[in-house]
């Protein structure tokens, strides 16, 4: 997935287009709401991060969200926030739905660029080992060159949870989203968490923001020889690029979708942003219409669509990941 700037940015560049003029107050006024809903469910890849800890069960939340009843899952949240229209926690809860959309709208239109430039590390395939966290370091790669642009920040020296910190615990209107929605939608893999999994992988995401922090480079150049094998260095961001890397393809070299050689593109990362901004803008103005009950069901779900975060396929169809031709070694 791009990482967590790149969706701030996206966000940013939504609410510029957003027509439903009602609700820029509302976003503005819990703005570190919305800008943690651009995160997505990817809070839950945090759960217990710590290497030493063995249990990363809540991270399967975030993965099964990103594969599996893409639609459901926003339905069942936009659903649940209308059930609760006429309480305090609704405006909150819906600053907050609208990110989630802003946040998949992105993935499932880059990511299939993404993994065709990333690789895929396979732990049992020698062949694929130097490959280990490149996912991660494109899509840092991606966060600096974007953020320098567009606000100009060099992001080592900025706390990367800099504008979505909602403080020592997640709001209860977000996590009751979860709390509600998830039993439901993947009743399996909800009875295999702890009952604070929510509220901890909100706090270990927090706690690896601030752990990332690297101003200096000190912890990136530790990392660098203690976490070799695991690649760590590529969680730091890094001051320095490669400048061989056409990270964001503004050469437009032609690439494939990762599920099908015969699908090519020679769109760059750029263009892909664009589509994801008018979607998520789209299903945006749509949801807030079918809230307000001026928009059928239907309609609106042919607007979601179901499309994979991962692939940017139907989430029902089985697709394997294959071809790729990584641009970092």
């Amino acid at each position: 997935m791009p990482d967590m700037w790149t969706h701030l940015i996206t966000g940013d560049r939504v609410l510029a287009g957003l027509e439903v003029d009602s609700w820029h107050a509302h976003v503005q006024e819990h703005r570190r709401v919305f800008d943690f809903g651009c995160q997505g469910t990817d809070f839950f890849f945090y759960y217990h991060f710590w290497p030493w800890v063995k249990d990363k069960s809540a991270a399967a939340i975030g993965e099964t969200v990103h594969h599996e009843r893409c639609r459901d899952f926003h339905q069942a949240v936009f659903a649940y926030l209308k059930s609760i229209k006429n309480t305090e926690s609704y405006v909150l809860g819906v600053v907050y739905a609208l990110g989630l959309l802003c946040h998949w709208a992105v993935d499932r239109n880059t990511h299939p660029y993404i993994h065709y430039i990333s690789g895929f590390y396979d732990k049992n395939d020698p062949a694929t080992h130097h490959l280990i966290a490149n996912h991660k370091r494109i899509e840092a790669a991606i966060d600096a060159i974007l953020a320098k642009e567009y606000w100009g920040l060099e992001l080592h020296k900025v706390p990367a949870n800099q504008r979505f910190d909602l403080g020592p615990e997640l709001p209860a209107e977000i996590a009751d989203i979860y709390a509600q929605v998830i039993p439901r939608l993947y009743p399996s893999l909800w009875v295999k968490q702890q009952p604070d999994c929510i509220q901890q992988s909100y706090k270990d995401m927090m706690h690896a923001c601030r752990f990332f922090f690297d101003p200096t480079g000190i912890k990136k150049g530790f990392f660098a020889v203690a976490g070799k094998s695991i690649n760590a260095a590529a969680y730091f961001y890094q001051p320095k690029l490669n400048p061989q890397a056409d990270y964001l393809n503004r050469e437009r070299r032609t690439w494939v979708h990762p599920a099908d050689e015969h699908e090519a593109y020679d769109v760059s990362l750029d263009d892909l942003l664009y589509l994801s901004i008018a979607e998520a803008g789209g299903m945006i103005e749509a949801s807030l219409a079918w809230l307000n009950d001026e928009l059928h069901t239907e309609s609106w779900l042919q607007i979601l669509g179901n499309l994979s975060f991962s692939t940017g396929k139907d989430c029902d169809q089985d697709i394997e990941l294959k071809h790729s031709k990584p641009i970092l070694d």
